[in-house]
């Protein structure tokens, strides 16, 4: 039998582009994926969550980091459409 992880290791794929992120920070005061680690922070406490934005030019994963270091990955959607 398997056990489960001690933590979940997420990864939220944030859809917007530099531009509309500062602007949707200009207005609400946080970023879409910002709003999403919230939101993944308070449904699964304790769980290890990064983000990457595949819109900026210089995306990547954290140092280290493969897909498969994570328990799910959260596309976040529009603007970008994933």
């Amino acid at each position: 039998m398997s056990s489960a992880p001690s933590t979940f290791r997420f990864l939220v794929a944030e859809s917007e582009t530099p531009e509309a992120r500062e602007k949707r920070r200009a207005s609400v005061g946080r970023s879409s994926g910002e709003t999403y680690l919230d939101i993944l922070r308070r449904l699964a406490p304790g769980a290890s969550c990064d983000r990457v934005q595949p819109a900026d030019a210089d995306a990547s994963l954290p140092a280290g980091a493969t897909f498969g270091s994570y328990d799910a990955v959260f596309l976040t959607g529009s603007p970008l459409h994933l």
